[in-house]
């Protein structure tokens, strides 16, 4: 069994989302592009990953969550090397909140309860508590 609830993962995923969408003007980083276009970017991708996984707190569940799992992994790898790749590690408060922002996805991908019986409407005894 993995450290975080499933429940959790689900309920904290619009709160990280609303973080990386706000955070170039928070940060002041808004006037590099790469910069700011990445970090909206994966907070957009961070809501609609989440509203549409098939758990209790999504509009349209549609997205397995093995495959979240491994969308959160990827996400965060991601957010490690693009500051390299796109040129903006000039920008050291931009670079480093997504290189934080990056081992949080990682780690919340791989320390995830995946496994949680109460996550999706499968069964009868689990539609009856969503």
């Amino acid at each position: 069994m993995r450290p975080i609830p499933l429940r959790l993962h689900a309920a904290s995923e619009p709160f990280l989302a609303l973080v990386l969408i706000v955070m170039p003007w928070i940060l002041g980083y808004d006037d590099n592009d790469n910069a700011t276009i990445v970090s909206i970017a994966a907070g957009v991708v961070v809501l609609l990953v989440g509203m549409t996984t098939r758990w209790r707190l999504s509009l349209v569940k549609l997205i397995p969550l093995r495959t979240h799992a491994a969308l959160d992994i990827g996400l965060g790898v991601l957010l490690i090397v693009l500051p390299f790749i796109l040129g903006y590690t000039e920008e050291t408060g931009a670079m480093v909140f997504h290189i934080v922002m990056g081992l949080l996805f990682i780690g919340s991908g791989a320390m995830t309860d995946w496994d949680d019986a109460d996550a999706t409407h499968g069964s009868p005894a689990a539609r009856g508590r969503l």
